[in-house]
């Protein structure tokens, strides 16, 4: 027997306990018994009560390890942080052209002001390496931050359509008898 059946069999045994007990307070006319104080795990989903029933885990399987820290202004590091940086904008303006998520522009933006922030440092220490890092992308890379429009509400965009469609809308014409001629005065009676 698996735990789930295990936990399902308890659950039902609880639940039919509990049920006899009020049918039998029903009978003497007494009060109902208070239910029995609960562990709170009969509440949750099946999958979840079972998941919290197994034996929890003490210790991780083994320790990360450890990472070499650098000063955040060597060169190196400098360059290493910044190549992420590049992919991540990159990224997050594929992601605006495809999308056009105002998030996505609003961190690309700033993002892209993080890089120059850390390309005006590297500019000093290792021009060399800069260029090696930018090569290529100089419009993207040293532009300024691209202007993120705010975006209409939809509740406005659905008025002005509405609107549209009031002013649009045009009374529609008077059935005419059979035989009639129009004699090119009707708009003047």
């Amino acid at each position: 027997m698996t735990l789930y059946d295990h936990m399902l069999k308890k659950q039902r045994k609880q639940l039919a306990t509990q049920k006899s007990k009020q049918r039998i307070a029903r009978l003497h006319n007494a009060e109902p018994t208070e239910p029995e104080e609960k562990d709170g795990v009969e509440d949750l989903p099946d999958a979840i009560a079972v998941t919290i029933a197994a034996a929890p885990i003490t210790q991780p399987q083994s320790q990360p390890p450890k990472r070499e820290v650098l000063p955040p202004d060597i060169p190196e590091n400098l360059v290493r942080r910044m190549a992420a940086i590049k992919e991540r904008i990159f990224w997050l303006r594929a992601v605006y052209a495809t999308t056009l998520s105002q998030e996505c522009a609003i961190e690309a933006n700033r993002y892209l002001v993080l890089f120059q922030d850390l390309a005006a440092q590297l500019r000093v220490k290792a021009p060399v390496e800069l260029e090696k890092l930018v090569r290529g992308h100089e419009s993207l890379l040293e532009s300024p931050p691209v202007i993120v429009k705010p975006t209409i509400p939809l509740a406005t965009q659905h008025w002005c359509e509405i609107r549209a469609e009031a002013q649009r809308y045009h009374e529609p014409r008077r059935e005419r008898p059979p035989g009639y001629l129009s004699d090119g005065l009707q708009q003047f009676l």
